[in-house]
């Protein structure tokens, strides 16, 4: 209505507002209510002009995926029948419970039917409901669907919608939604990137560096996603939009005033309020596997800044750093059964922190036995030595790179107190508890394991990787390296992995879903670059297990006071790897002190996202 008001003032005003209203704008939604209020809002929009005719249904729009289908979608349209509720009737007749609700609403309530045809231009906040978390019959029904092709079959409930966008616009039609960040990484999003790189072009994608997600009171970080559905060619723009103001206290002249310089844009721009970055479709694909590297970071330099350095890295390491493979990598010990933890680890109290979420407390242990105290309880258990491994239950509170003198403890077999602890565990009573199991499910150990999610500006974070003189069990929040043949070659991967080198491709390549922690998945890790064990020369080899044995046992503070305070050991261990990548002296003095400075911002900037 703004715009026609720009181009035309208020002609046929009361026409112009009975056509958005009764034929152009079509709205569905599963809660009656929404669809109501809905109703209300667009009625309302001009109260001298009466109108009970509105295109507004309450339904679950999943359930048109089979008329989409037919002929008759693009011929008649699919009906939308006038509001009804259905009752279901107990056996012997009597008035029973509301199971259906669903139709055309008006202001009034029933409304009148309208039909649906392929549209210009579908705009949508999906539901972004887990499909772990729904419902076993819904979960059936999603699988009847016949999206799976499209969208594939393990992702969340927003993947369907977005599926369902792509039957019900138009060819040269646009779709704009707000999604989770995820869409942008992943193998179980992998599906709907393919088809959004095969059929559409993508013109804009906008993230907030300021909020957590344009939804309200999100808990999962979202961008806004806007697609015009054509095949792309070499040559298009994609245009990334960094929202640099809260989008709670932008006025609604600030939110204009950001569309005009968005559309505006030929070139990369910056003010107060955006960042626009501007990449063509033959550069963009390059990251179909994992966009995170163009939607990362908060502050335009130091994300220019960290990109430059990661390409002259791999530039410089190029004979020397081979890419990770799937087969050189494992996940740690699924603990994803409730209170399966609590039966096999105990936890080194060293730092308070490390205990929060403990069941096994250690309290001593010496060449026979383990002695453990359960938690909240004043009982005190014995394991037998011979039947533990050594772990590592958590990374937080963890300091040193070598952890082989201050592990935890995993349990293999049935001790004498497991009874007392097993009743006292989360473990669900009745379910079956095999120790068996439990061996058969402990993976290929390592002398060197990486951190699947960190808080990257928590004071409890130091290091992302760690080393122990005995190959150990960790849970499923950490990687584990199969390939590492040697304890030689653990310690030079540890220094590696916890080097400014990989941090970078780690920080770049993470999930931002949950907000402060960062996830870094199988799907990721693959795309990053490590040591070359095979092509390193010998003589580097002994510097990296000199520099290891001096920094094994020193204390490392925070990953942002390392940085920012330049602490010595951080330091030494970044130039040493950066000489084996490579680098001069001169061009290591240049580049670590601007980089160290991108990362302290970048830290800083991600902690005050909310």
């Amino acid at each position: 209505m703004d715009l026609y008001r720009k181009l035309y003032g208020y002609r046929d005003i009361e026409r112009i507002h009975r056509q958005f209203i009764e034929h152009d704008l079509t709205g569905i939604d599963i809660m009656p209510f929404a669809a109501h209020i809905s109703t209300i809002n667009l009625t309302m929009q001009n109260i001298e002009y009466e109108t009970n005719i509105v295109r507004i249904g309450t339904k679950d729009s999943l359930d048109l995926v089979k008329s989409l289908k037919t002929p008759d979608f693009n011929r008649r349209g699919i009906k939308i029948s006038p509001y009804t509720e259905t009752i279901q009737q107990t056996l012997f007749g009597i008035t029973g419970q509301k199971v259906r609700k669903e139709g055309a609403i008006s202001p009034e309530g029933k409304g009148y039917e309208f039909y649906i045809k392929p549209v210009n231009v579908v705009i949508m906040n999906p539901p972004f409901t887990d499909r772990h978390k729904m419902p076993e019959d819904y979960r059936k029904k999603l699988k009847l669907l016949n999206l799976r092709s499209i969208c594939g079959g393990a992702v969340d409930l927003w993947g369907y919608f977005l599926a369902l966008a792509h039957y019900f616009v138009k060819d040269g039609g646009k779709i704009g939604a707000v999604i989770p960040i995820n869409i942008a990484r992943g193998k179980f999003t992998k599906n709907i990137r393919e088809l959004i790189f095969s059929q559409y072009q993508i013109k804009y994608i906008v993230k907030s560096i300021k909020d957590i997600g344009f939804s309200e009171a999100a808990g999962f970080r979202d961008i806004l996603l806007v697609l015009e559905k054509r095949n792309p060619t070499s040559n298009d723009i994609t245009k990334i939009i960094f929202l640099k103001k809260s989008i709670r206290a932008l006025s609604l002249n600030e939110a204009k005033h950001i569309v005009n310089i968005i559309k505006d844009a030929n070139s990369d721009y910056s003010d107060e309020f955006v960042d626009v970055n501007i990449i063509r479709f033959r550069d963009l694909i390059k990251f179909k596997e994992n966009l995170m590297p163009l939607l990362s970071g908060h502050i335009k330099e130091s994300r220019k800044m960290i990109e430059s350095f990661e390409k002259v890295i791999l530039k410089k390491g190029e004979d020397k750093l081979i890419n990770i493979t799937e087969d050189m990598i494992s996940v740690g010990f699924i603990t994803d059964k409730k209170g399966i933890a609590d039966l096999t680890f105990i936890t080194r109290p060293f730092d308070r922190r490390r205990v929060s979420r403990a069941f096994l407390i250690l309290e001593n242990d010496n060449n026979k036995e383990v002695m453990a105290k359960i938690k909240n309880t004043g009982i005190t258990i014995k394991v037998q030595k011979s039947i533990t491994k050594p772990a590592l239950r958590t990374l937080t509170g963890v300091k040193t790179l070598d952890i082989t003198n201050n592990h935890d403890y995993f349990i293999i077999d049935k001790f004498d107190d497991f009874d007392i602890v097993f009743n006292l565990s989360k473990w669900q009573k009745g379910r079956k508890f095999s120790w068996n199991w439990i061996k058969n499910k402990i993976p290929t150990l390592s002398y060197v394991v990486l951190a699947e999610k960190i808080n990257p500006f928590s004071p409890n974070t130091s290091l992302i990787s760690v080393y122990m003189e005995n190959k150990f069990v960790v849970p499923h929040v950490f990687w584990i390296f199969k390939h590492i043949r040697s304890k030689d070659e653990g310690k030079m991967l540890c220094l590696y992995l916890n080097s400014i080198a990989f941090f970078i491709q780690y920080m770049r390549r993470k999930s931002e879903a949950t907000g402060e922690y960062a996830h870094i998945l199988k799907e990721d890790l693959i795309l990053t670059k490590v040591l070359d064990f095979d092509t390193l020369a010998e003589n580097k080899k002994r510097v990296l297990l000199e520099l290891f044995e001096k920094l094994k046992d020193v204390e490392f503070p925070s990953i942002l006071e390392q940085l920012e305070n330049r602490f010595w050991a951080r330091v030494e261990l970044d130039k040493t790897i950066l000489k084996i990548l490579g680098f001069s002296n001169k061009e290591i003095n240049e580049w670590l002190p601007k980089v160290y400075d991108a990362l302290v911002e970048e830290l800083k900037a991600m902690k005050e996202v909310r």
